[in-house]
């Protein structure tokens, strides 16, 4: 298995309410929060950032983890993303205000089934920058040259390479490559957001308990 990360972005609430908010739904499925600790007898690792009324989570995996983010953006009625790393080969997102679906995007749709993907999956997983910048409030050429298919091409059985151009970048700023799965850190610089894992720039660690799958299914 290769890297494999998940955040979650949520924006149009300030910090405080954000903090409030996200405890109070904690709570309400029988989950704490732990703020500003590192004991690792404490629940487990939990980090957020803050840049205005973007809020960045990551918290350490956990089965049905997923549920308690809905649950939250639900509640908070605002649009919110759920960034993905899926085995250190593709960068994906998919958008949501409140609990409705608003787009998704992968950077290899073709992943999980290659060359038998259908048109119909490849068509639902392009992404519409159009309907991310009404989403998100920003100019689509701020982050329409991310959500770029990176190309799908089988070298050998279980092998396969990019055909996109490994040698240019989406944008001049960014740090990443086309075909680097951390360019998601360079689409959520692009959405307002800071990286929660990095506690040498802008990351505050937590420690969180996470409500059961069973609970957050009642």
């Amino acid at each position: 298995m290769g890297e494999r990360l998940t955040l979650y972005v949520y924006k149009e609430v300030d910090e405080d309410q954000f903090k409030s908010v996200f405890e109070r739904v904690l709570r309400s499925k029988g989950g704490k929060i732990f703020w500003n600790e590192r004991k690792e007898t404490l629940g487990t690792d939990c980090r957020m950032a803050h840049n205005g009324q973007v809020h960045s989570v990551y918290s350490q995996y956990q089965d049905g983890e997923w549920l308690f983010y809905g649950e939250l953006g639900k509640t908070l009625n605002l649009p919110w993303v759920k960034l993905d790393i899926h085995e250190g080969s593709l960068w994906q997102a998919m958008f949501y205000r409140a609990d409705k679906a608003v787009d998704c995007f992968s950077t290899v749709p073709e992943y999980w089934e290659g060359e038998d993907t259908t048109q119909d999956y490849l068509d639902q997983w392009k992404g519409k920058p159009e309907a991310v910048s009404a989403l998100w409030g920003i100019p689509v050429e701020t982050i329409n040259r991310y959500m770029v298919n990176w190309g799908y091409h089988v070298i050998d059985d279980g092998m396969f390479d990019y055909l996109v151009n490994k040698q240019e970048r989406a944008y001049p700023e960014d740090k990443h490559n086309y075909a680097d799965i951390w360019q998601m850190m360079d689409f959520l610089r692009a959405l307002g957001g800071f990286n929660p894992t990095d506690l040498k720039d802008h990351g505050i660690p937590h420690r969180i308990e996470l409500p059961s799958r069973k609970d957050l299914q009642k």
